[in-house]
């Protein structure tokens, strides 16, 4: 592969004249995994520019002491190449001021970080395996240097790993676009000099920048993750230009197609409801013929697309898969308030492939509204894409809260309490799904329900990551055979939700083993 590293660096002070430019160091880092790639340094800075985007198979936009927010040429400049790549779907890699070059150009924010600067070494939690990282990844160490941030994601992007003072610390689009805050091409002996270069600026921060840098850092294994993303999205991109038809995007289509057919059936009992049949399952966990109706209506039209993939319903047993892919349906989720003709319910489907959701859609009836989205391609509502919620803090925020015929007495009286103790707007929407669904349109910022079975969360959780929210880690195979927890948030107050949780709940492992 030929990449392209776009140096952007304006600083010519004496420190960085006397180290490798940006160019060097990623030639350097990426040489040791690929040592058979071309790496090809273009001083954007000084607008040197490919004279075509088809010019190389990828590209990286290294960091930089300006400020995405200078308004010189040479930014305008690569912010419009940013988009030429994206739309091209080229891969593109950036850290640092590349990572929030790409998320301002493609339409996000960046915003000045509240506790100033961050130096030493920073720790990205994972909260999404992509295709191209190693199955057990979960974080990963590198240098940090940087006084703004991304505060919020351009549409169809997703957070990939998170920090807490950095929560959107890595991001991508598609398949083709790849960020990171920090830097995997510093060393320690550049890094332990540009903390004392920086010593004026960064004040009481001086002697934890000092200590942070003598630690280890993973830039070796971030170059490896690098490499498999690039070879992955020029594999994707081939793959798209000879127009094989993707199984994802007509099972994402068909879904939207199929929800909105059991809508229309749904509404028909919904507005007759003296003739409903009720029955029970169990102490507030009902079913009326509707459910079944409306189930075997989505299970028809499924098989009839798609005859061997596999199907998980709530009223009726799985049927196999000769397939890769299982679909998961929820016919109406909130019958209780179905039956007692309160319009918030809805139809959930998801499809599932090799154990990884790539298909969600929650549609609700009663307001002609479906929330959609295909992994890795962003969360739409009605064709128009949505992002989680800004806000920072619960103190400005509401957040979605749910309880199931499973629910404990203790804990969700622990739940009540913390909440009101905390002064948290919250509120109950009695369909699950939905209320998973208004965090990916940023309605609530966050959603938490102590239990829920698959066909209740699996299509909103997916919504919720590709509408650049962060969601619990889970385990699909796990949810799918028995249910589990849900907490899911926008980036910024993901903490404080995941806390209240386990405060009520207890710590996620904790109550696994139990």
């Amino acid at each position: 592969m030929k990449i392209a590293i776009l140096i952007t660096c304006n600083d010519k002070s004496d420190f960085v004249n006397r180290h490798p430019d940006d160019g060097d160091k990623f030639s350097a880092l990426m040489s040791a995994v690929r040592p058979e790639w071309e790496y090809c340094p273009l001083p954007v800075r000084n607008n040197a520019f490919p004279n075509s985007v088809d010019e190389y198979d990828g590209y990286i936009v290294c960091g930089s002491s300006a400020s995405v927010h200078d308004n010189h040429e040479w930014i305008i400049r690569l912010f419009h190449l940013i988009r030429q790549i994206d739309s091209c779907g080229i891969p593109l890699f950036g850290c640092c001021f590349g990572h929030q070059a790409i998320a301002k150009a493609l339409g996000g924010e960046v915003s000045r970080n509240n506790f100033g600067w961050s130096a030493g070494i920073e720790t990205t939690c994972i909260v999404r395996n992509e295709d191209w990282m190693p199955a057990e990844s979960s974080e990963i160490r590198m240098h940090s240097f940087h006084i703004e941030q991304v505060s919020d994601l351009p549409a169809g992007c997703r957070v990939v790993g998170t920090n807490p003072n950095c929560p959107i610390a890595s991001f991508a689009r598609g398949d083709h676009v790849f960020t990171t805050q920090y830097h995997p091409e510093m060393t320690e002996p550049f890094a332990r000099e540009l903390v004392e270069d920086m010593a004026d600026e960064l004040g009481d921060g001086l002697a934890g920048a000092r200590k942070d840098v003598a630690k280890q850092t993973q830039g070796p294994e971030f170059a490896t993750w690098l490499a498999r993303f690039f070879e992955f999205a020029q594999v994707s991109r081939t793959t798209d230009r000879r127009g094989t038809p993707d199984p994802v995007q007509a099972r994402h289509d068909a879904a939207i197609e199929v929800a909105k057919l059991a809508g229309i059936m749904a509404l028909r009992y919904f507005r007759n409801l003296s003739k409903l049949q009720i029955d029970s399952k169990g102490p507030g966990d009902l079913v009326s013929d509707a459910d079944r109706a409306v189930e075997q209506l989505v299970r028809t039209e499924i098989s009839n697309r798609f005859p061997d993939d596999g199907i998980v319903g709530e009223e009726f047993a799985p049927t196999g898969a000769s397939s890769s892919y299982t679909w998961v349906i929820d016919p109406i989720d909130g019958t209780a308030n179905f039956v007692a003709g309160i319009p918030v319910w809805c139809v959930a489907i998801a499809c599932i492939r090799d154990s990884a959701t790539v298909v969600g859609v929650v549609h609700d009836p009663s307001h002609n509204e479906t929330f959609h989205c295909h992994r890795n391609r962003g969360a739409f509502l009605n064709g128009r894409a949505t992002r989680t919620s800004k806000s920072v803090a619960l103190s400005d925020s509401h957040l979605g809260i749910g309880f199931s015929s499973k629910f404990r007495k203790d804990s969700t009286m622990a739940l009540f309490e913390h909440l009101l103790d905390k002064r948290v707007m919250f509120s109950r929407t009695g369909s699950g799904a939905l209320g998973i669904a208004h965090v990916a349109s940023g309605r609530h910022a966050g959603f938490i329900e102590e239990h829920q079975n698959v066909w209740d969360c699996i299509a909103g959780l997916l919504l919720v990551e590709e509408a650049g929210g962060i969601v619990q880690e889970h385990d699909p195979d796990r949810l799918l055979a028995a249910g589990g927890r849900v907490v899911v948030s926008a980036p910024f107050v993901f903490e404080a939700v995941q806390s209240i949780a386990d405060h009520a709940f207890g710590s996620p492992a904790a109550t696994a083993s139990n």
